[in-house]
């Protein structure tokens, strides 16, 4: 963790719909702690069924502040409990690079990381999950990276990113970035979409009666020329 690096993360009213874990304890399996050396998808040795984190007043920083979209995003108030549709979403953000198959310059791109139980590898495939994460698109110019290990996943791209259907990418996975990279990479990235999404709006509602109905990507930021993802 860096010390001197703050992700400003703004979730809307903390679990405004007053949801609680109950019996779910899926994080406590898909989600990697490095301070307990634990990898993704291993239950975690300090997690009790019926009794929940035994470490849970001494859990390490990276549990003690972390949750779940399910737990502590109002946006997903359509998805069912974690242990229910078999994923979590990460509340911390990360980005993927992409490098133009005739070769150029790397291309950032911020994502929502989603983990996925291997056991469901098609979870991600849930209606729910994919409203929400064409929502995520559409606000914020972000795509999805379905991961079901730190180094097995796939980016998924809704609509609004591709001016058509959904798309999905493989290639070479990166473990997570450091705080410090995502704080660099995704405040730019999303400076830049907002700055995009106002000129094009205004552009459209002075030019066509369409409005809103604009597609989000750049020619330079179209995922059909990417080929291989770092």
């Amino acid at each position: 963790m860096d010390s001197n690096v703050t992700i400003s993360i703004d979730l809307g009213a903390p679990n405004a719909f007053n949801r609680r874990c109950g019996e779910c304890t899926l994080c406590c399996k898909l989600i990697p702690v490095a301070e307990l050396r634990k990898p993704a998808n291993k239950k975690c040795k300090h997690q009790r069924f019926g009794v929940g984190c035994t470490i849970y007043e001494d859990r390490p920083h990276s549990c003690r502040y972390w949750s779940c979209g399910w737990l502590a995003d109002p946006t997903t108030a359509g998805l069912s409990r974690p242990d229910r549709a078999h994923y979590c979403i990460d509340i911390v953000p990360d980005y993927v690079r992409f490098i133009p198959t005739g070769g150029g310059e790397v291309v950032p791109v911020p994502v929502v990381q989603v983990w996925c139980d291997p056991s469901f590898p098609h979870a991600h495939e849930d209606p729910a999950l994919r409203s929400y994460l064409a929502g995520v698109a559409e606000r914020h110019g972000m795509a999805a990276l379905i991961r079901f290990s730190e180094r097995d996943a796939f980016t998924l791209f809704a609509p609004a990113l591709t001016g058509g259907g959904w798309e999905t990418l493989r290639g070479a996975c990166e473990g997570q970035h450091s705080f410090a990279d995502i704080n660099r990479v995704f405040n730019k990235l999303v400076g830049e979409h907002n700055k995009r999404i106002e000129q094009r709006n205004g552009r459209e509602n002075h030019d066509s009666p369409q409005g809103d109905n604009a597609v989000l990507h750049d020619d330079d930021r179209d995922v059909s020329s990417r080929a291989t993802a770092e």
